[in-house]
């Protein structure tokens, strides 16, 4: 063989590998939330799977009828697609390292596919029984690992998975072919059940997502070539097409030159994974940053933010000129625009700015806000100082006929952001003079850390004390007093000494129900599994009480749902020392007014929840009772349901009205106090009209608070489970329901030996042996209420640093 004709082979060689890995430009690897999304389905896929294989249903039994009456002749290719599969993801990580030259790309695919095999035997002997320390002997042994998970789909599934971001698109389908392929034959071919193969793919596509978190993995970006197509195909006749130095997530930003000028092109391409609508649902939905609406299709959010260049543009105000937007190329959305030549603000230092250019900024936001526009990511990074003014740039995050709460964000923004280069009193000045003086003082309760944009946020240091020195300065300037914000109850010695003393009493009333010694020989029975699938439930009761309290709120106001979930959680901390639930509520009102909203509008949105809440449940309550009113009634729970009459009904009727006609009176008569109590009032009714005229509002407090009824016996149930014990939905339904009912008007924190008793005594009234009744009672305690504070305490702390309440 010659030695052109050994570097003609080598060339070949070589042009494989870069043909098979080099779809597109990959730096920088990024750490992305879709991954995050993908790792916790699987986690969750893996759990649900490996409770379910214990049980052996009919399509088991099917597919083992089935795997019996194939003929011996097909046992060889069911086999064949079995090891392709395993063929495919060896030669992926040997093409890898050797003749694609990617080392990277390598070790992940090794760790990956190492991982799931070392991951899925140790699963399979903890699953089938064995102890934490044989299990830990066996996984390093050749002897063969039990049903769940398959484990050889697991590592195909792995290898495969971690190398998807770096494949070209047929290179990726055919690994994902032989991924299907493999499924059919570990089940038929190899007698793996429907469970334990399910749980090997979700195991190793959740370790390479795991794989590609820690070590980050590449952007699927368009390539130089693809965005030059593009471009042509747009009419645009770029030269000297390259990477911009900083690129966001799920958006590509090139730079190039036209005949008339340079220009930048923004591009999102069919394959940044970012990009789809699960990752960007995501982050619209937890953070709220990634715009105000949530596009289904690329085109759609580059033809907004085309419209809000144009609008704003024809407001007044100086944005970068748009050229061209569309779809072309590879299914590649494009946005084209002038680029804009001068400084970037955050770039510059304070003596490069004058007070000038920062009155022209804050005049460039205020036409910008008289149109009915926010930015949406209004910071000193999005402002450049040319010859002619200043220029608002990138309004990918952008919003027309936006709210206060996105105007006032901006204003927050932008204010912290100038003041962290030229100090507060000069920010503070320009704002005045540019902005307005009113106009700014009508922003501040909107001047809060949790408001402003999180590159502000990341970027700030001392943002706590920044934004409290901000905030008396303007409400120095507008000769107005700054809004206060609710503070939250503390929690004293004499709080946690109450709780230790309920505790107790729990404890000997645990005593009078049964022996103390048999219920924790009962504990020591419990499944850990159901107790786990518990704890999973309650994680889930945050968000559905989330939702609620996003009903409470006006339609106009922007919370992030992230945020809200971690002060639910929060809220089971404060609960150790407030009764029916009111440290939640008091979490609520503060978060809420760090968000911007005035303290009626807080108020009012955090306490609408709690009573739909017991709506919910008094109708709950009348809808179960009618079904088990034969097995169950209100006195099995320990709860009186006769008054004794009407007639102290109708007197205590009478007071109370007496009384509120007394309150109203003495408004009324003195003007100060009138004056002081109506507006709030006022505000108030108007602020609950609003929601309640509001049919997606009462959906989403009805629908969370049915959600987290359902939730609750769920865990409940789960808490039986584990004892293995099972009672009726409707039967569970009416007791937990009657309980937390009945203690959320009993002034004890947390219920505290209210629901153990009424929980105990409703099961054992509808035939679970009692030992076993306070055992899951017990179980179910320890979900909802004796860990969850320690978790909240936790939760508190992050929404503390963060300056959330």
């Amino acid at each position: 063989m010659t030695a052109a004709v050994r570097r003609a082979r080598a060339g070949r060689t070589r042009s494989l590998g870069r043909n098979a890995f080099a779809r597109a430009s990959e730096e920088p690897y990024q750490r992305r939330p879709s991954d995050g999304i993908v790792l916790a389905v699987a986690a969750v896929a893996v759990v649900v799977t490996a409770i379910h294989s214990r049980e052996t249903g009919s399509l088991d039994r099917a597919l083992a009828q089935l795997a019996e009456e194939i003929p011996a002749s097909l046992d060889g290719l069911l086999a064949a697609c079995l090891h392709l599969g395993a063929i495919w993801a060896v030669g992926l990580v040997v093409v890898a390292a050797f003749i694609a030259r990617r080392g990277r790309l390598a070790r992940d695919l090794l760790l990956a596919g190492g991982a799931a095999w070392l991951l899925g035997r140790g699963i399979a002997f903890l699953v089938d029984g064995a102890s934490v320390s044989s299990t830990a002997s066996s996984v390093a042994s050749t002897q063969d690992s039990p049903g769940f998970p398959t484990v050889s789909v697991a590592v195909i599934a792995a290898v495969v998975a971690g190398a998807a971001p770096y494949l070209s698109r047929a290179i990726r389908a055919v690994g994902w072919a032989l991924v299907v392929l493999a499924l059919p034959a570990a089940v038929i071919g190899s007698g793996a059940g429907p469970d334990d193969v399910i749980g090997g793919l979700a195991l190793g596509i959740g370790i390479a997502a795991l794989v590609h978190l820690v070590f980050g993995s590449p952007g699927g970006r368009p390539t130089i070539p693809q965005i030059d197509l593009a471009l042509n195909e747009l009419g645009i006749d770029a030269d000297g097409l390259r990477l911009a130095p900083v690129q966001g997530i799920g958006r590509t930003v090139v730079l190039g030159s036209a005949e008339d000028g340079s220009i930048d092109v923004t591009v999102i391409g069919r394959d940044e994974r970012d990009a789809r609508l699960l990752s960007k649902a995501f982050r619209f939905v937890v953070y709220r940053d990634s715009g105000p609406a949530l596009f289904t299709s690329r085109l759609q959010e580059v033809e907004h933010e085309a419209y809000l260049l144009l609008r704003a543009e024809r407001a007044g105000v100086q944005v970068p000129r748009l050229i061209e937007v569309g779809v072309a190329g590879p299914s590649a959305a494009v946005i084209a625009t002038r680029t804009v030549a001068g400084v970037v603000l955050a770039g510059a230092a304070a003596d490069q700015v004058d007070d000038a250019a920062l009155v022209a900024v804050w005049d460039q936001v205020s036409a910008l806000h008289a149109a009915g526009i926010a930015h949406g990511q209004l910071d000193a990074a999005h402002v450049v100082l040319t010859e002619t003014g200043p220029v608002l740039a990138d309004f990918s995050a952008g919003s027309s006929a936006a709210p206060d709460s996105r105007l006032g964000a901006d204003v927050a923004s932008l204010l912290v952001s100038t003041a962290q280069i030229v100090g507060d009193d000069r920010a503070v000045a320009a704002a005045c003079a540019g902005f307005g003086t009113a106009a700014l003082g009508a922003t501040l309760p909107f001047l809060q850390p949790g408001v402003v944009a999180r590159s502000v946020r990341t970027s700030t240091h001392g943002l706590k004390a920044t934004v409290a020195g901000l905030r008396e300065r303007i409400a120095t300037a507008s000769d107005i007093e700054a809004p206060p914000i609710e503070e939250l109850r503390r929690v004293s010695l004499g709080n946690i000494g109450m709780f230790a003393l309920t505790a107790f009493g729990v404890w000997a009333l645990l005593g009078v129900i049964g022996n103390p010694a048999d219920l924790w020989r009962e504990l020591k029975t419990a499944n850990l599994a159901w107790v786990l699938v518990g704890f999973a439930l309650w994680g889930l009761t945050n968000i559905t009480y989330a939702v609620s309290a996003l009903g409470g709120l006006p339609p106009a106001a922007d919370v992030p749902l992230g945020p809200l979930t971690m002060t639910q959680c929060a809220g089971s901390f404060l609960n150790l020392a407030t009764p029916a639930g009111v440290g939640t509520m008091l979490m609520n009102i503060r978060f809420l007014q760090k968000r911007g909203i005035p303290a009626p509008t807080a108020i009012a949105s955090g306490t609408l929840p709690g009573l739909g809440y017991s709506l919910i449940q008094i109708v709950v309550l009348f809808l179960t009772g009618s079904v088990v009113a034969d097995q169950i009634s209100l006195s099995d729970l320990g709860i009186k349901s006769d008054s004794g009459g009407t007639s102290h009904d109708v007197g205590l009727v009478a007071v109370i009205v007496l009384g509120l006609a007394v309150v109203v009176g003495v408004i009324a008569l003195i003007p100060k106090l009138r004056a002081k109590v109506i507006p709030p009032v006022v505000t108030t009714v108007k602020n609950v009209w609003s929601v309640l005229t509001s049919p997606r509002k009462l959906l989403l407090i009805i629908g969370g608070s049915l959600a987290t009824q359902i939730i609750n016996v769920l865990i409940l149930s789960a808490s039986l489970a584990a004892y293995d014990t099972h009672v009726s939905l409707a039967e569970l339904l009416f007791i937990n329901t009657a309980v937390s009912l009945f203690a959320s008007v009993i002034p004890v924190p947390g219920g505290m030996g209210v629901v153990e008793a009424g929980l105990t005594a409703g099961l054992t009234a509808v035939g679970v042996d009692p030992s076993i009744a306070t055992a899951a009672v017990m179980t179910d305690r320890l979900v909802t209420a004796y860990i969850p504070p320690i978790i909240g305490w936790v939760a508190m702390r992050w929404l503390q640093r963060r300056d959330y309440v």
